[in-house]
């Protein structure tokens, strides 16, 4: 995978959006319990390795009919930057988990967002 400048950038704004987003959101800025990203999508895996937290990869989720996403979330903030289509059915598994999504934000062709 080669990430060159423009990505680079792409996935610092990614991170610069999670960071004003306001005081309330500036407070949940703590390390995330999950960071929930697509290995195929380059901005999308250097968010990850930015956050640094326990990561999921989306990428082979479609073929296992997201078996791993259905085994259960973590307790604590779950962000990720993916795609419109991933970020609904993530939605949909963290919604029966008791989770709901605080914030979503496009950036280009993804969304970064923020679930709790």
């Amino acid at each position: 995978m080669r990430l060159d400048r423009r990505k680079f950038v792409k996935a610092s704004a990614a991170v610069s959006a999670l960071s004003g987003l306001g005081a309330t959101a500036r407070a949940a800025t703590q390390a995330p319990a999950l960071v929930i990203y697509d290995s195929r999508l380059s901005e999308s895996c250097a968010f990850a390795d930015r956050h640094g937290a326990l990561k999921f990869d989306i990428a082979a989720e479609h073929g296992q009919l997201w078996r791993g996403m259905r085994s259960g979330l973590p307790a604590g903030r779950v962000i990720g930057l993916t795609r419109w289509s991933d970020l609904v059915i993530v939605r949909g598994y963290a919604g029966e988990q008791g989770k709901r999504l605080r914030h979503h934000r496009k950036l280009g062709r993804l969304f970064v967002w923020e679930l709790v």
